[in-house]
């Protein structure tokens, strides 16, 4: 008698736990706990042979219940040709040649980020020299079938002479691996941003700790209230706030490669780019910005643990050492071992969404004197003068120096005190800021140069702008925020274009 393999299949949520007599096998209660189970993952491929057959299998016997509650159907990874992984064409990847190259924390961190639900993904596929490790893009050739596949002998990329085999050269019979033509591994080059990822996480939090161990006052403790901290440091709980809501709400959906997302965003941009280099001048000597960082720290290690396990794990007990960790309304219990620790949990009391628009017209800011230093090639070691209004001057006291360690800048004074001719404009808000110590002799036509380029792009974004609101569909369709957004940046172009063409009037 032959048993369809589809028709046994679709018996797996029952007879795999005791079904139809689960006391002739020792598994009483299994059925009752674990069907249905919460989620099935599978590919798009055997939903007909085999997930439709559970469902109608399960519903069947067990009354009309279904066996899971919902299937996450996953990508498919193909090669860099857009073909399916083989072992007949060799165009797989060994996780343990994954793991040798980059770490197992870099594979899991760019397969979590390649998971999308919607459309499968490419992963172009590089070789290692077994002779000297390097990585190279193989030589590629089409076996008769169409496929593209990988040569099966290739040369070492630094010594012709050195041969080694492919795995396809090994499936196919067409080479055989000795002592001199050894076997060749392969790897991506999409697994660097992992690496990346991974050697940027363990500097960070070794920074975090190095300065803690320097302060002169030890972390606050948890009691420290949020009520007064300097901004950057309510702004730094008010992201770590929102990145805890985008990941539930990805980790609810599936949305696998948006928790990548929201884990990179937080931890590179936020906590490394932006806070870490905000507090270096002034974190050593405020106990309670001490406090902040050690639970910024923690809470970054505990939100990417369940992708980065084995990196965060390392560097817990370092954290651990430091302190309590928390504040007023930030709970953060503590825990031996980062793989039971709590989740992260804030009370919304406590988060300052002013300090989120405040900060952002610091970045804003701090982006604009950035940009003009690279187009002008202008080190952060040379410090610069800031001639603003009274309200941006307004913006860098409320940032608490964060402005003036950022930007690179000796001091702000009034806009009053600048001398137009040794000054470069740059417009924020739709206000002239002048930055001195930028110009030197003979500048002056690149300058004009700069100025010229300004006022033509901010024209084109007028035009855009107006473009839009003239067009009634948009007008009476789009989201009455999304016209009102657009409404206000065509006000701020025009006041930008207004700055940037009295600034040129000014150099004649």
């Amino acid at each position: 008698d032959v048993l369809d393999t589809w028709f046994s299949s679709a018996l797996w949520p029952l007879s795999t736990m005791g079904w139809p007599n689960a006391s002739d096998h020792g598994m009483e209660g299994l059925l009752e706990t674990f069907n249905p189970t919460s989620v099935l993952s599978t590919a798009r491929e055997i939903i007909t042979l085999w997930v439709s057959r559970m469902v109608m299998f399960n519903r069947y016997f067990m009354n009309g219940r279904l066996p899971f509650k919902d299937v996450f159907v996953h990508a498919v990874i193909q090669d860099g040709h857009g073909q399916k992984m083989s072992k007949s064409l060799g165009n797989g990847v060994d996780p343990r040649d994954i793991v040798r190259s980059h770490g197992a924390d870099a594979m899991r961190f760019v397969l979590t980020q390649m998971s999308t639900d919607t459309q499968d993904v490419r992963l172009p596929v590089d070789m290692i020299c077994p002779h000297t490790g390097e990585t190279f893009t193989p030589e590629m050739i089409r076996t008769p079938a169409g496929h593209m596949v990988t040569a099966p002998e290739q040369s070492c990329p630094t010594d012709p002479s050195k041969k080694m085999v492919t795995v396809y050269g090994t499936v196919s019979g067409k080479a055989d691996v000795d002592e001199h033509r050894p076997l060749a591994g392969n790897t991506s080059s999409k697994f660097d941003i992992g690496r990346n990822f991974a050697n940027k996480l363990w500097n960070a939090t070794r920074f975090a700790l190095g300065s803690l161990s320097r302060a002169d006052q030890t972390p606050a403790g948890p009691n420290v209230s949020m009520a007064d901290a300097p901004l950057v440091d309510r702004w730094i709980i008010a992201r770590l706030n929102g990145a805890l809501h985008s990941l539930d709400d990805s980790m609810n959906a599936y949305q696998f490669s948006s928790i990548a997302d929201s884990l990179y965003d937080f931890a590179w941009r936020d906590y490394c780019d932006w806070y870490l280099e905000s507090i270096k001048p002034t974190v050593q000597g405020d106990a309670r910005q001490c406090q902040v960082l050690l639970s910024m720290t923690d809470a970054l290690l505990r939100i990417l643990h369940p992708v980065m396990p084995f990196v965060t794990e390392t560097l817990w007990p370092n954290v651990r050492a430091c302190g309590e960790r928390g504040a007023q309304g930030i709970l953060l219990p503590d825990s031996e071992v980062l793989a039971s620790a709590r989740w992260p949990r804030i009370d919304q009391s406590v988060i300052d969404h002013d300090a989120l628009e405040q900060f952002a017209r610091v970045q804003d800011l701090v982006g604009s004197v950035r940009t003009l230093r690279g187009e002008r090639n202008v080190t952060i070691k040379r410090r610069l003068v800031m001639f603003a209004s009274p309200r941006v001057v307004e913006l860098a006291t409320a940032s608490g120096g964060v402005i003036e360690t950022l930007c690179g800048l000796e001091r702000i004074a009034p806009l009053s005190e600048a001398v137009s001719e040794e000054s470069v404009v740059i417009t924020f808000e739709g206000e002239e800021v002048l930055l001195g110590g930028l110009i030197d002799s003979g500048d002056l036509d690149k300058e004009r140069a700069r100025l010229s380029k300004l006022c033509e792009q901010k024209r084109k974004q007028i035009s855009g702008f107006e473009g839009r609101l003239g067009n009634e569909a948009y007008v009476q369709k789009a989201k009455p925020e999304l016209v009102a957004e657009t409404r206000h940046m065509l006000e701020s172009s025009r006041a930008e274009l207004e700055a940037a063409e009295a600034a040129l009037s000014r150099l004649g």
